[in-house]
């Protein structure tokens, strides 16, 4: 079709692998990776091979998110070993590149896994047909059970990281007639009231008695009465941002279930074509439209719309004042409705030129949102309002076009570092400084600049702006930080920070020791933290570590590096009153075996 051309953003991609805990790989779809932007929206993913390998591919530059879900024998996770978004470290992608080494080596879900149980319920008995699903802290799908075992309404949800979760009891998954809620008794997941898991721990009685629902069914046709495909059904609610919706199927006919008993509007608006949205019962908005009345245990039918009217439209351009913006999403909502009632949408061509189809006679309020795909620049309704309630209405007359519908979108805050200095540290002593930025689009991504000074041997910059460990050398090192963000295109900022390491001043006392691969000293082993220690330390090129204690310290020290087993695996203290040199382990090198794993049936399954 002539007059649409487009030019394509150059794409990079996500590589590495999943093995079990033992170095197995996981093989052909028994681990699913999922890449999440700063937005916390989902915009990739794919199976691991039969090597355990994966490549998600098709990511614009920025900064980005991996987690991975494994088959039900082991524990979902983020990349690195983190139980939430906030903890998982971000991962970098250029143009035209590709970002290698992205590695999981997922845990058995015995070791790190929490429960939450409870019973469904309606006002007679127990339910056995609800999908009952864990939301962890960003609001994303973790795990979920059906309510099946023994005919009792009881459900388990198992391979819970400590954290977090909000529960949420699906209805509509095996066609329940009852209304879905989150817990307790709340109607959205913002309601709903965390429920906190620790490692090991089953937390009980989460309970759902679920009301009975309506529904609603129809059919949209055309001026020649065939019914009309993948037409979007919106249901909702005067006064209330509830919202319940289904699409048509190909014989223009829609069911909307699950629907909480009480007064709401209905919307029709087809997916392309030129015919305008409407109203039940064909009316232009949501003020005009006919109130529909939802018992409960009821079907209200023929809710029906026949769409024959050629829609208006609206034309204008997106500006940052002097250059055409791309890929801004342009809203048209219901003037009296905000938030839900979409009219319609368009996305911003190259030249920041854009066109809203299948309008309905009356006006609507158009919403900018630069902020979905992540732009420099501030989302606003026309003309240059901030909310919905002031927006100027943009009139529209069907087959007719209204123009010149502009916006000059404002900058957003510029990315800038605040840390402005770094607190000293001392030799040996557990050292940590979190780093803080303001402006830009997450997520944010530290490092060291290259002209930089190294960290002091035994600190490290976590790429979420955390310079943490215990530092084994005095001086003095001047930094030179660099952070990027993930706005389109990336913003960056530095800045040239000392820090300072003098010797230990306090008191206590030191563990330290030596880790060897074989117990060679030839082949001393780099990088092994020491998981419970003060720090926690880790080992230098010459596998030596150290860390002081103050003194009565009790605790237990555990090697860990991904790839290797050690021994001993564990070495505790007691009350320590004295140095304690030559805390030495013998580290070993994992034997891979391949391994073939049945997933079990049943109901129980992550999301």
């Amino acid at each position: 079709m002539a007059g649409q051309d487009a030019r394509l953003d150059q794409a990079g991609a996500i590589t590495g692998r999943v093995v079990d805990p033992n170095g197995n790989p996981l093989g052909y779809i028994d681990a699913y990776v999922h890449v999440f932007d700063g937005n916390n929206r989902f915009v990739g993913g794919c199976f691991s091979a039969p090597d355990g390998t994966y490549v998600v591919s098709h990511l614009l530059p920025g900064n980005y998110k991996v987690r991975i879900r494994p088959n039900l024998n082991f524990s979902y996770e983020w990349y690195s070993n983190a139980s939430t978004v906030e903890e998982a470290l971000p991962v970098p992608v250029q143009a035209g590149a590709t970002t290698p080494n992205i590695d999981a080596q997922v845990e058995n879900w015995a070791d790190v896994e929490g429960y939450i149980e409870g019973h469904v319920t309606d006002a007679t008995g127990p339910l056995n047909d609800i999908v009952v699903t864990a939301y962890d802290s960003a609001g994303f799908a973790v795990a979920s059970a059906g309510t099946d075992w023994n005919n009792e309404g009881y459900y388990r949800i198992r391979r819970l990281r400590p954290g977090q979760y909000r529960v949420f009891f699906n209805a509509g998954s095996w066609g329940s007639n009852h209304v879905s809620e989150f817990y307790p008794d709340k109607a959205t997941l913002a309601e709903a009231v965390p429920v906190q898991v620790q490692t090991g721990q089953t937390v009980s009685g989460i309970d759902a008695q679920l009301d009975d629902s309506g529904a609603i069914t129809g059919r949209v046709t055309d001026a020649s009465g065939n019914g009309i495909y993948n037409v979007n059904v919106f249901v909702t609610a005067p006064g209330s941002d509830r919202s319940f919706s289904a699409t048509t199927n190909a014989a223009g006919n829609y069911t909307v279930g699950n629907i909480l008993p009480g007064t709401y509007r209905v919307r029709f608006r087809p997916a392309g074509g030129d015919l305008a949205a409407e109203w039940y019962n064909d009316k232009s908005s949501f003020t005009l439209a006919n109130d529909i009345t939802v018992a409960a245990g009821e079907t209200v039918p023929d809710v029906n719309a026949q769409l024959t009217a050629i829609g208006g439209s609206i034309t204008g351009q997106v500006t940052n004042g002097s250059d055409g913006l791309k890929r801004v999403y342009i809203y048209a909502y219901d003037s009296a409705k905000p938030n839900a009632a979409i009219t319609t949408t368009g996305l911003t061509r190259d030249d920041g030129t854009y066109t809203l189809k299948r309008l309905p006679a009356g006006d609507v309020k158009v919403f900018f949102n630069s902020d979905l795909n992540l732009l420099g620049y501030s989302s606003e309704y026309f003309n240059d309002q901030a909310t919905h309630a002031d927006a100027n209405p943009v009139p529209t007359t069907l087959g007719e076009t209204t123009k010149n519908i502009n916006a000059v979108l404002a900058p957003i805050p510029g990315l800038a570092i605040l840390t402005t200095t770094l607190p000293a540290g001392q030799q040996f002593a557990p050292y940590e400084a979190v780093l803080q930025a303001e402006g830009g689009r997450p997520f944010y991504l530290w490092a060291l600049a290259p002209s930089s000074d190294p960290l002091p041997a035994g600190l490290t910059l976590n790429p979420n702006g955390r310079i943490i460990g215990t530092p084994l050398a005095t001086g003095t090192y001047n930094l030179v930080l660099r952070l990027t963000d993930s706005t389109r295109p990336q913003q960056s900022d530095t800045q040239a920070l000392t820090l300072s390491i003098t010797q230990y001043s306090g008191s206590g006392y030191y563990i330290s020791g030596h880790i060897y691969l074989d117990g060679n000293p030839l082949t001393p082993l780099a990088g092994v933290v020491l998981e419970g220690l003060p720090g926690p330390p880790a080992t230098n090129l010459l596998g030596e570590y150290i860390t002081y204690v103050p003194a009565g310290y009790s605790g237990m020290a555990r090697p860990v590096l991904a790839g290797y087993g050690f021994d001993p695996e564990t070495d505790g203290y007691t009350d320590i009153t004295a140095n304690r040199p030559d805390q030495d382990y013998v580290a070993y090198k994992v034997t891979l075996v391949v391994t073939t794993d049945w997933l079990p049936n049943g109901t129980e399954g992550q999301t």
